[in-house]
């Protein structure tokens, strides 16, 4: 695997793959009673982390609103209120059974029945796309691990369509690499989306899907997720920030 140039302007780097446990209704369907057996099977799995990944799990509702609010700005926490999870119903009974992992960096992070039963997020400032992908496989790998020794389940998967998920696009690896890039004036907002498309990529605001980007700044990832291994898609992120920072000099 190749690296990010250090030329270009990386602030910070993502990877996160969306999970769902065997056995369990998806967070669209699932019964308060089971979202809370959830939340305490992850709960036992993720306080049992050893290393870097050690951290403690804390419920949403015990969180103030300051502290969720400064968690919402660094992009740690999941936002409240999304219509099109409230539309799809995933967003029942809310805030219950809901809640978040975390390390004492802040730099390996799990969402407990947000869109999906877990989201596992590595990231770091920087550009050490390596470090950040390296963290999250042991962390997938640790908590599949407790899974299946304290709760006998395991993560949902087919054979055909890989890892399961509560969005289509999320299908496959799951996976989502991205990196905070400061993008060249030299290109506007269409052209950026164009060349990133070409690229594989997707282009979206500093804060998330629906955000707009703030000082040149945006959240650039791979479209795909599906039919490739998840290091296929780390290094189309990889080579398409390269070729995108390369093109913009020679403008």
């Amino acid at each position: 695997m190749s690296q990010l140039q250090n030329k270009a302007p990386i602030l910070s780097t993502r990877c996160r793959v969306v999970r769902n446990l065997s056995g369990y209704g998806f967070p669209a369907g699932i019964s308060r009673e089971k979202r809370l057996e959830v939340e305490n099977v992850l709960m036992t799995a993720l306080e049992g982390l050893k290393g870097d990944l050690s951290g403690h799990y804390y419920p949403y509702d015990s969180l103030k609103t300051s502290e969720k609010d400064k968690l919402v700005m660094g992009g740690y926490l999941f936002k409240e209120n999304d219509k099109y999870q409230a539309a799809a119903g995933i967003s029942r009974d809310w805030p219950e059974g809901r809640g978040i992992f975390y390390n004492k960096d802040k730099t390996f992070l799990v969402w407990v029945n947000e869109e999906d039963h877990l989201r596992i997020i590595s990231m770091q400032k920087g550009a050490n796309v390596k470090a950040v992908f390296d963290r999250l496989c042991r962390g997938i790998n640790a908590i599949n691990k407790a899974l299946l020794r304290h709760a006998q389940t395991e993560f949902a998967f087919h054979k055909h369509y890989g890892y399961l998920s509560s969005c289509p696009t999320n299908l496959g690896t799951g996976m989502r690499a991205s990196v905070h890039v400061s993008v060249p004036r030299s290109f506007n907002d269409v052209q950026l989306k164009n060349t990133c498309r070409q690229l594989g990529l997707d282009v979206r605001g500093r804060h998330g899907e629906t955000s707009e980007a703030e000082g040149g700044v945006y959240d650039v990832s791979n479209r795909q997720r599906l039919g490739r291994t998840e290091v296929d898609l780390l290094q189309t992120v990889i080579d398409g920030i390269n070729s995108l920072y390369n093109t913009s000099t020679k403008n």
